[in-house]
C-alpha cells in the first residue's frame, strides 16, 4: 500500500525500529528523499536511528560515516541535516507509528 507511507509518521521511542534514512521519523518526508545525496554517499543506508546516535551528557550525538570525504558543498548538506534531526530525543519505549498530524 504506497499511500500509507504518506499518511502515517514513526513516533520515536529509542530509535531500535527506525531507519535513519528510510523512515518518515522527522521533518516532511524519509531523510533520504530530503538529502538524495548525502543518502547516495552514506555507509548506513540501512541502520536504525539507534544504531547511528548516542546520549552523551543528556545530548543526542550522530555518529555518521561516508563513503569519500564529503566535498565542501555536501558538508554544507551535512549541517542542515544535523538541524533537521538537532530536536531529537533518545526514549525508552519501542518507536511505534502513528497517523501524521492533522488526521
Amino acid at each position: 500500500m504506497p499511500w500509507l507511507k504518506n499518511e502515517v509518521v514513526k513516533e520515536m521511542g529509542n530509535g531500535r525500529r527506525t531507519s535513519f534514512w528510510k523512515d518518515h521519523w522527522v521533518g516532511e518526508m524519509p531523510l533520504c528523499d530530503c538529502f538524495p545525496r548525502l543518502y547516495s554517499i552514506s555507509n548506513q543506508r540501512e541502520e536504525m536511528v539507534g544504531e547511528v546516535s548516542f546520549l552523551r551528557e543528556g545530548s543526542v550525538e550522530w555518529i555518521l560515516t561516508w563513503r569519500r570525504e564529503p566535498f565542501l558543498w555536501e558538508s554544507e548538506l551535512i549541517a542542515n541535516l544535523m538541524t533537521v534531526v538537532a530536536d531529537f530525543r533518545i526514549g525508552e519505549d519501542e518507536d511505534t507509528w502513528r497517523w501524521r498530524p492533522g488526521w
